[in-house]
């Protein structure tokens, strides 16, 4: 049954070649689309006339560093996995809360970013950005 209500963003996990990221704490899903002007001498009238151009997204994600978790390990996605795949090809991802009737988005990507900060008596963490290549799937989990 699907989800009521406003989802909890604890449900909404990021899923990388099949397994979450490991001691996750965010996770964001952006999309966009340029526009390309099509004003011309024939068309003046103060205002801008454009056209939908190419769309793109982009997912980044935040979770604490750990290095007890690893795809090999578990089901979950550790930092040596994660700079794996930021050396590799592009991968499988998808953005889900898993409950059956919810919207479910997939797709490939590179992992295009990937950076890791460890502030004085803080927490360690990973954050990285993917950037989506081809279109992604908007679906529904069955």
């Amino acid at each position: 049954m699907a989800s009521a209500g406003v989802i909890n963003g604890t449900d909404l996990r990021l899923y990388l070649d099949g397994d979450p990221i490991g001691h996750a704490t965010s996770c964001t899903l952006s999309l966009s689309r340029e526009t390309r002007e099509t004003v011309d001498k024939d068309n003046v009238g103060g205002y801008a006339s454009s056209e939908g151009g190419k769309r793109s997204y982009t997912i980044s994600f935040e979770n604490f560093l750990s290095e007890d978790v690893s795809l090999n390990a578990a089901t979950v996605a550790g930092l040596a996995d994660l700079v794996a795949l930021f050396a590799g090809d592009s991968f499988a991802w998808r953005f889900s809360t898993d409950v059956t009737g919810d919207r479910d988005f997939s797709g490939t990507a590179f992992l295009t970013d990937l950076s890791m900060t460890s502030p004085v008596e803080e927490n360690s963490t990973v954050s990285g950005t993917l950037t989506g290549t081809g279109a992604f799937v908007n679906g529904v989990i069955a």
